[in-house]
Parts: C-alpha cells; sequence; structure tokens
C-alpha cells in the first residue's frame, strides 16, 4: 500500500494513455523520469532518470548484448540498469535503484511519489539590502577564495603552492602577493573534502608554521576529512561540524552538506548572510542529491573543467581512438550540469571554481594534450545565455560584490598564469621512495597488499610499473584479490580471470605505498593508464577500496 499522501511529494502525473509497454522516458515537473510497464501492463516501476554516480542521465543501452532488453544504460559512465527488475547490472553489486511510490490517484492520472526532500537551510531569513563591498568573493587559486561578509572572513580550500596528487596537477595561476597575509588572518578556514587540491599539504604546513590556531571547520563525514598527515601538522583548533546543522562565525551563518554520489567523502556548503546565500558546489558531483535550494540563492560557485579524472583520458589503452570524442562528450555534459545547478537554485550569479590546474610536469605533455578540458569563459558563457545570471570568470586577487552582481576588471594586459613551478623540490622525495627496499622485493608487496585489507572479490590487479615515460617496463606482477590478495610476480595473468590493469609510473606507485597514501594520487593525478577486462566492467569495490577506505595508519614493512 502507498504511504498516506500527505506525508508524500508528487514528483509526478501522468496518464496511463501515455504509457506503453516497457521503457518510458518522460520529463515532468523539471524531473527526469523513467517508468517501466510491464507487458501485461499489470506493473508499473519507477524511478527517478539520475545515475547516483555521478548524476548523468541514462537512456537505452545500445550494447549489443542488451539489444531486446530493457537496460538503460548511464550517458556518463556506462553505468547500467534493469529496468525489469529495477536492479543495477553495471556494477551488478549495487542492489537495486531507489524506486518512487506509483499511486493511482482519484482524478484517474497515476502519482510518482516520493519522501518530502530534506531541506535544512529552511527557513532562510528575509533578505536585507547589501552595501557596496559588504559581501564580497574574492579569488585566490583554484577552488580557494576569500569570502567576506560585514567584516568576517572565511577562506575555502587553500592550495597556493606544490602540486597536488604527487606530481599530476599543478597550479594553473599565481596566487595574489598577499595571500598568506590573508591566510594567516581570517577568520576560519573550510575544507570541503580531503583530495591535495582542497586539503593541500604544502599549503596547510606552512600555515600551520604560521598559525596552528587558525579555526579549521570540516564536514563530520564517515571517512574523516582531515587525513593522517595534515593531522600531524599541530592544527590545534579543527572542528568538525554536523552535516545540514547551521554554524554561526560571527554575523554569518553556513552550512555543510554532503554529495550524494560520495556521501563519505565530499561536502558542499550554503553560507547566508543577511537573507543572501552563496551555494560553493567546489566539485560534488551530486550535491544533496541535486536537492539544493530554490530561493535566495544569489551566488553559485562551482567547478566547471572536467578533465579531473583518469576516464576517459587515462584510459586509451582500451578506448583507443574513442578517447577524444569521450573527453569531448563529458565537458559537454559538465556544461550542461553546471547550467542545471544554477537553473535549480535560480541564482542571480555563477563564478567557475575548482578548475584552474595544469598537468605542467614535463613528463605529462601527452596527458595534457588529451586531456582537454573547459574554459571558465566557455562555462560562464552557457550560464549566462541559458539561465540569464550573471557570470565573472575570477582572477587572482579579484573580487566579485554579490551586492552588486559584479565582479572587478583585470587589468589590461596583465597575465596571471603560473610558469615556474620549481618541479625537483617537489618530486625529489617521490623519486626516492623507488629506492625504498621492502619495496623492491615480493615479500614488501605481499606485506602492502595484506595491510591494505581487500580480499575476497574476483578480480585480479595487474601492475605493471614503468618508467617515467612509461616507455619502459621496470616490474611486473599481479594480485589475486580470490586468493587472500596474493602477489604473483613473473608469471601471466590466468587465462579467463578479470583484471584490472595498471601501468602505472614505478616512482609514484612505490611512494604511495610506501606512505599508504589513497590511490586517488595515482588514478585522479595521471600516474597510471588503466584498462579492464572484460570491458566496460567497472570494479566498484575494488577502486572505492584503495581510494577512500585504505586503513589510517601507515602500512608496518618490518620483517
Amino acid at each position: 500500500g502507498s504511504p498516506p499522501r500527505g506525508a508524500m511529494e508528487i514528483v509526478a502525473e501522468i496518464d496511463p494513455v501515455d504509457l506503453k509497454p516497457g521503457a518510458n522516458y518522460l520529463r515532468q515537473k523539471g524531473h527526469g523520469l523513467i517508468v517501466h510497464v510491464s507487458e501485461d501492463r499489470k506493473t508499473i516501476q519507477a524511478c527517478l532518470n539520475r545515475c547516483p554516480h555521478q548524476g548523468g542521465l541514462f537512456a537505452q543501452s545500445d550494447d549489443i548484448e542488451d539489444a531486446g532488453t530493457c537496460v538503460a544504460k548511464c550517458r556518463r559512465h556506462g553505468w547500467k540498469l534493469d529496468l525489469a527488475t529495477m536492479q543495477f547490472v553495471v556494477p551488478s553489486d549495487l542492489g537495486p535503484a531507489q524506486q518512487l511510490h506509483v499511486h493511482l490517484g482519484g482524478s484517474g492520472l497515476i502519482e510518482l511519489q516520493r519522501e518530502p526532500k530534506d531541506t535544512p537551510w529552511n527557513p532562510l531569513p528575509r533578505q536585507q539590502e547589501l552595501q557596496p563591498g559588504e559581501l564580497t568573493v574574492t579569488y585566490l587559486s583554484h577552488a580557494c577564495v576569500e569570502i567576506k561578509a560585514g567584516g568576517v572572513s572565511l577562506i575555502t580550500d587553500p592550495w597556493l603552492l606544490g602540486p597536488a596528487f604527487l606530481q599530476g596537477w599543478w597550479l594553473q595561476h599565481k596566487p595574489p602577493a598577499d595571500v598568506w597575509e590573508r591566510l594567516s588572518r581570517a577568520d576560519a578556514v573550510w575544507l570541503s573534502h580531503s583530495h591535495p587540491d582542497h586539503e593541500n599539504y604544502h599549503t596547510l604546513k606552512v600555515l600551520a608554521e604560521q598559525r596552528p590556531s587558525i579555526p579549521i571547520y570540516v564536514g563530520d563525514l564517515p571517512i574523516p576529512v582531515i587525513r593522517p598527515e595534515v593531522a600531524a601538522l599541530g592544527f590545534s583548533d579543527v572542528r568538525v561540524v554536523p552535516i545540514g546543522e547551521w554554524v554561526r562565525l560571527g554575523g554569518v551563518s553556513f552550512m555543510v552538506l554532503s554529495d550524494e554520489c560520495l556521501p563519505a567523502i565530499d561536502t558542499w556548503m550554503l553560507l547566508e548572510y543577511k537573507g543572501h546565500c552563496i551555494a560553493n558546489f567546489v566539485d560534488c558531483s551530486a550535491p544533496s542529491g541535486f536537492e539544493v535550494p530554490d530561493s535566495q540563492v544569489d551566488l553559485v560557485l562551482s567547478d566547471f573543467a572536467s578533465g579531473s579524472s583518469a576516464y576517459p583520458s587515462m584510459y586509451g589503452d582500451v578506448l583507443g581512438d574513442r578517447v577524444g570524442d569521450m573527453v569531448k562528450s563529458k565537458r559537454r555534459t559538465f556544461v550542461n550540469k553546471t547550467v542545471e545547478m544554477v537553473r535549480k537554485t535560480g541564482a542571480r550569479a555563477f563564478v567557475p571554481i575548482a578548475g584552474y590546474f595544469v598537468e605542467a610536469y614535463p613528463g605529462d605533455a601527452v596527458v595534457r594534450s588529451v586531456n582537454v578540458k573547459n574554459t571558465p569563459g566557455e562555462v560562464a558563457s552557457a550560464v549566462s545565455s541559458r539561465v540569464g545570471a550573471a557570470t565573472w570568470v575570477p582572477y587572482p586577487g579579484g573580487s566579485f560584490d554579490v551586492g552588486l552582481l559584479r565582479g572587478e576588471d583585470a587589468a589590461e594586459g596583465a597575465t596571471y598564469d603560473e610558469d615556474s613551478w620549481d618541479f625537483e623540490r617537489y618530486i625529489g622525495p617521490i623519486k626516492e621512495a623507488s629506492q625504498f627496499g621492502p619495496l623492491q622485493a615480493q615479500e614488501g608487496l605481499q606485506s602492502y597488499f595484506r595491510w591494505a585489507g581487500f580480499e575476497g572479490y574476483d578480480m585480479v590487479l595487474w601492475l605493471t610499473e614503468c618508467s617515467d615515460d612509461f616507455s619502459e617496463t621496470v616490474r611486473d606482477f599481479w594480485v589475486d584479490f580470490a586468493n587472500g590478495a596474493r602477489v604473483v610476480v613473473g608469471e601471466r595473468v590466468p587465462e579467463g580471470r578479470r583484471y584490472f590493469r595498471m601501468r602505472v609510473r614505478s616512482t609514484s606507485f612505490r611512494y604511495v605505498l610506501l606512505h599508504g597514501a589513497s590511490w586517488d594520487d595515482l588514478i585522479i593525478g595521471f600516474q597510471a593508464h588503466c584498462s579492464e577486462h572484460p570491458p566496460n566492467t567497472y570494479y566498484r569495490e575494488f577502486l572505492y577500496h584503495f581510494q577512500h577506505g585504505l586503513p589510517r595508519s601507515a602500512p608496518d614493512f618490518a620483517p
């Protein structure tokens, strides 16, 4: 039976005559919908047309093995949903989709219902007039901005020097000359998540030396935002705040909310001042499941670039010539998502952040040429033309006035791009790790994978350690997770086994193993060329564990 109607939100109302047996892809009341009708028309199942991975849209799968079925395939990363059973088939271990309640209304229309969405930000205070300069956002670098509201200064995600993801990402812009003064005198810092382009060790090390008592706010997530090496820097005032509750900072209120795609890992922020709101989505894939404020949002801050993951740029070994077209498609999807988020919030303005990085390391010229990104101007133009919001493309030290809905113009002829990254200072320690004795032996590798704690999974990890330019093989081995994570060196992967292959920079790989670091450094950091067998297999549990689920204590390689 259906829950009491008063407790439910009606997502859509559909005339039964408009539904055909099989899959029906619809859009109503701003929602993409999938409605599956059985051949005898006695059973109707429905869900939102939104992939739980990164919010992509499903369409009928065109894969040959799905011909004649009702399997839907996500246009972004190929996840598949069997609409007849409402079970995911890729990844096969994901389980059922979240269905909508199907109810026959008194008018004869089919009502699709769901639990009312959670809106912890409501009610918002009535908006008051802002004076010029009273609420501003100053761009510093990448995802790092200074939000000033009535004398309160809050700085987000400081990455101001050095690389992120080992040697994979480098700052595109030179931060403004006064950036360290701004950071050390700020009232607080907010870290959205633990990725090193947001929680940057090199930057935070300097900040800890300058002002270890600065308040640092993070969301209370199942996987702690503060990484162990950052915790060891000695910050004395880290404030872990509940998800979805207002936090008061002087005359400002802000709320940390989670990402539906990675709820244990990633967050976004809603900041309110005098009833005016800034939604800083940073680089969340599905902020609050796309259930976001739809009024009183003056400004959206969001990523724009695409190109911040290994797929498809580092999957050329399996995708071949399709990589270029897939990069273009992903960029278009990213633009559409950004436009939709601005539209959903009803925001009056949009500023692109969290995409100002470059694969600057000389050995990454090929990656840089393949991993083409959206420019901030392209995305700002799309938002302006399709939504009508004001836009501003930021530059280091430039400010956007929320009250005036206007950003400062850059000085004529000024250049802000970084052109010197001091590679050896940061890459030297990575190269040194390759000389660590235990990791040169099979026993050391076995010790690591035993520490990692991942087994009982029908997959072989095939690792080929390569030279810096990937032209030479340093070592080839595989790990059998179906048999106690057994490490085998110098033998071929057995015929018929499912595997995930990584051709990885040996220096980077051994650094990650030595320090027990997240494999995000290898995968997001463009340190590995990846492929899978069978093709189009997504080894979700393996990737999630090595990217997010490793023990927080470093591995012990003592005999």
